[in-house]
């Protein structure tokens, strides 16, 4: 009996031993499993691609810049020429429109009438230019020169002048020339027709002191009247044509 009871003892021992070691061994090599190898490898992996997306956008706005701003030069080399003249044909209109207002309101037919006063010690003068043109071109021009002064001898002398350059302009074509003396005003009236005038016979008339216009037939009315407003003329373009005086 002791015997058996002896062996009973020990089988019990031995299963209690092994069911020990087979409950504490499992659950250890489990948990090291889990909390030691996925999460690092999640974050490794999460960053790796973050990285790659920050890198991939970041390279395709610098290209996409630079192809654009590629292009932006290639059109202003392209249209710069363009550019500049629409600007230098803005400043030109605005220039020339003193009585008009645009390319489009352009007056091609009537008169271009400039004014300018002077004053010189006790003398006053006053310069008027007409010039009649059709389709822009210059046909004809009355150039007008009043002085009025209390210097009887120096206006009396003005007018022996201007008589005697009247009488050259007498002998030549395309150039008529007027004087009037009344008390303290003097006047003079000089007429051009271009077509029909020969520059190169109005030198002995200039000496006399008579004008040298300046201006050809034909010549376009606008640059006319930008000369003239350098030379201080006050300028404006009308669309009618004054009558014969």
């Amino acid at each position: 009996m002791d015997n058996q009871n002896n062996l009973n003892v020990n089988n019990n021992q031995n299963s209690v031993n092994t069911s020990n070691q087979q409950t504490t061994s499992m659950p250890q090599s489990n948990l090291v499993n889990v909390n030691e190898v996925t999460p690092n490898q999640n974050t490794n992996t999460t960053n790796n691609n973050n990285n790659s997306n920050n890198n991939d956008n970041g390279g395709t706005f610098k290209t996409l810049f630079a192809f654009v701003f590629l292009i932006g030069m290639i059109v202003m080399v392209l249209f710069l020429p363009k550019i500049s003249e629409y600007f230098e044909s803005k400043q030109s209109d605005s220039g020339n429109n003193n009585g008009n207002n645009g390319e489009k309101n352009t007056i091609l037919k009537g008169t271009l009438l400039c004014n300018k006063i002077k004053t010189d010690k006790n003398d006053d003068y006053t310069y008027e230019i007409k010039i009649v043109f059709d389709n822009k071109k210059i046909e004809t021009a009355k150039y007008t020169t009043k002085i009025e002064s209390y210097d009887n001898p120096a206006m009396i002398e003005r007018k022996t002048k201007c008589d005697n350059a009247s009488n050259i302009a007498a002998s030549l074509t395309g150039v008529t020339k007027e004087c009037r003396l009344n008390d303290t005003v003097y006047v003079t009236i000089e007429n051009y027709k271009f077509k029909e005038l020969n520059t190169n016979e109005l030198t002995s008339y200039v000496e006399a002191g008579g004008t040298n216009p300046e201006y050809k037939y034909g010549q376009d009315v606008y640059e006319v009247q930008k000369d003239l407003i350098k030379k201080e003329y006050d300028c404006e373009v009308l669309s009618t044509i004054p009558e014969e005086e």
